[in-house]
């Protein structure tokens, strides 16, 4: 589905499915087992299947597409969530921020031999205090691994702290700029000129997921194991 320009739900920045963003409450998960994801597991799997973090756990956090999302992002219109009515988006800020913590702390006693976040099924970083979080929780759990991608470029507030904490932990932060062009570890459209150009050039990979040569994210781990852009085919 893609919005219109002029559709109420691009202008202001949310979600079309407003009754789905979930406030942060004690006694509910903000990081979900990947089995819960159909793209990430496919129901078969709790834990990456190959690759160096083989073995370890997959959780995802879902926030509200749009509205932490920067308006230059290329999915702004048909971003993926306008097709996912069921998704919990949960509501952004200080009090999910506190509960993070909380849910990452127990996390890093839960599983021994490292556990992985994937950031974000939707929605992105969407503010520098927020970023600077991530960071401080890299560094208080080292068991930890992240992956996912954000449409905050560098040359941004946001993306330049982004990019910080990737620099800071390069094996254990692997979060690719969507939308990045030639940035190292970007993820770009298929259908765009720079897609194109990467691909007749060998310098990207199309995401296995999507046209079928992989089943699932965790059989696949290339969008943290590989220096290649990936290209996503609009969905």
């Amino acid at each position: 589905m893609k919005l219109k320009p002029n559709s109420a739900t691009a202008v202001e920045g949310r979600t079309i499915f407003t009754k789905s963003v979930r406030d942060v409450m004690t006694g509910v998960k903000l990081l979900k087992p990947a089995k819960w994801n159909s793209k990430l597991s496919g129901g078969k799997f709790t834990q990456v299947v190959v690759g160096h973090w083989a073995g370890m756990p997959v959780y995802s956090l879902t926030l509200e597409e749009r509205a932490t999302c920067p308006r230059s992002c290329t999915f702004w219109r048909d971003c993926y969530g306008n097709n996912m009515p069921l998704a919990h988006r949960f509501q952004h800020g200080k009090k999910l921020e506190l509960e993070l913590f909380h849910e990452l702390w127990d996390l890093h006693d839960r599983h021994q031999h490292g556990f992985v976040v994937r950031l974000h099924i939707l929605g992105d970083f969407y503010s520098i205090r927020y970023v600077k979080r991530w960071c401080e929780w890299m560094e208080l759990f080292p068991k930890l691994r992240v992956w996912g991608y954000t449409a905050r470029l560098p040359g941004t507030k946001i993306g330049d702290e982004v990019l910080k904490v990737r620099e800071k932990y390069p094996k254990r932060f692997v979060i690719r700029f969507s939308g990045g062009g030639e940035e190292p570890l970007s993820a770009n459209r298929i259908d765009s000129d720079i897609g194109q150009k990467q691909l007749q050039e060998k310098h990207a990979v199309i995401c296995p997921e999507q046209t079928g040569r992989i089943g699932t994210c965790l059989e696949c781990t290339l969008c943290w194991a590989s220096p290649k852009h990936i290209l996503f085919i609009p969905h």
